[in-house]
């Protein structure tokens, strides 16, 4: 497995299980729980899972987020002229920023020049920045967003980047291991499923602190590990 590029890491304990029946004696051991740097690779496979659930939301009857802003718009609805005109801003930037986004995603890493490197970095920045404020924006009216395919397909895309981010590393692992194991994403969503139902506490815990974590990143909250400790001292969050 090659080596990879941790983007926050933090302690938690696990069950250590030794011996059976009466012998059988459980004690605590701290493993090391990380969220791995997404690869550009893993970028766009998560930017096409999304694509995917908004396809499958429409084809279900869910009405899309510029459907509904255009009804916010031009129907009235609950939102005041400010409000339509940031919400139209916001959503026509990140529009744009996708567009421009595809349109260079048509060149290959290895064909791309370093200036166009750094303009895609620096793209995939400013997006994450459009969508933390969309985000924001949207949960605020989120009576009114949490309906859209785009909602259900970001709630499916947060769970596919907990499943590919997730990492840990005990005692007596050499790197670290996924957490909910190699394979597909279906793969990885049973043995995530099976830990929520059958897991102990302290794996529930280490998951549950997986996806608040993962979920402060996807909506543009998180970038670098200072972000996750900010994150960490504003909500109390504790590790061990």
């Amino acid at each position: 497995m090659a080596e990879i590029k941790k983007m926050y890491e933090f302690k938690m304990e696990v069950d250590h299980t030794e011996g059976e029946g009466d012998k059988k004696v459980v004690t605590k051991e701290p493993v090391q729980c990380i969220i791995r740097k997404p690869t550009r690779n893993l970028l766009d496979e998560g930017d096409l899972f999304y694509s995917v659930k908004i396809s499958e939301g429409i084809q279900k009857g869910l009405i899309t987020r510029a459907l509904m802003a255009k009804r916010l718009v031009n129907d009235g609805g609950v939102l005041s002229e400010p409000e339509k005109e940031t919400y139209v801003k916001l959503y026509t930037d990140l529009f744009n920023k996708q567009t421009e986004l595809q349109s260079m995603s048509l060149k290959s890493d290895s064909d791309r020049s370093p200036e166009e490197k750094e303009k895609l970095d620096n793209l995939m920045a400013e997006m994450a920045i459009v969508r933390k404020d969309l985000h924001n924006f949207e949960a605020s009216q989120a009576a009114l967003f949490e309906h859209t395919a785009e909602a259900r397909a970001r709630n499916k895309t947060i769970i596919w980047w907990v499943l590919f981010l997730s990492h840990i590393q005990g005692k007596n692992d050499k790197e670290p291991r996924p957490l909910f194991g190699a394979g597909s994403f279906e793969d990885r969503l049973s043995t995530f499923e099976k830990l929520e139902e059958e897991g102990n506490a302290a794996d529930r815990a280490i998951a549950e602190r997986m996806v608040m974590y993962v979920t402060f990143w996807y909506s543009g909250g998180a970038t670098e590990a200072k972000d996750f400790e900010r994150f960490e001292k504003e909500f109390g969050v504790v590790t061990n």
